[in-house]
């Protein structure tokens, strides 16, 4: 809905913050590495797939994860520094390969 009157449109002058949007990880190349704090999980809108959720410096981020990198992830506990470097792809039958990752994580 448009908002009609001009007296209340918000501007930048008006203290208005925009809110950071969460970017995908995208993963195309052997060797790419992604390091962010573990923020938790969700899945896809109406596709299920599970998404891991991080934030660093940078921003907020998620990465769709296939079920290797899942259960790699699955026991990192909320807040722990993850490192995910991609190392190889395996011919698993599907239409895309299977993904491989190395996860490392690091204390506080």
């Amino acid at each position: 809905m448009a908002n009609v009157n001009p007296k209340t449109t918000a501007t930048d002058d008006d203290g208005w913050e925009d809110v950071p949007a969460e970017v995908q990880v995208v993963f195309d190349t052997i060797g790419d590495v992604f390091t962010g704090r573990f923020e938790g999980w969700t899945e896809s809108a109406g596709k299920g797939i599970p998404q891991a959720h991080f934030t660093n410096d940078e921003g907020q981020f998620f990465v769709n994860c296939g079920w290797s990198l899942k259960q790699q992830l699955r026991d990192v506990k909320k807040g722990t520094l993850c490192r995910l470097t991609y190392t190889d792809s395996r011919d698993t039958g599907n239409a895309s390969p299977m993904m491989i990752f190395r996860v490392q994580t690091k204390a506080r």
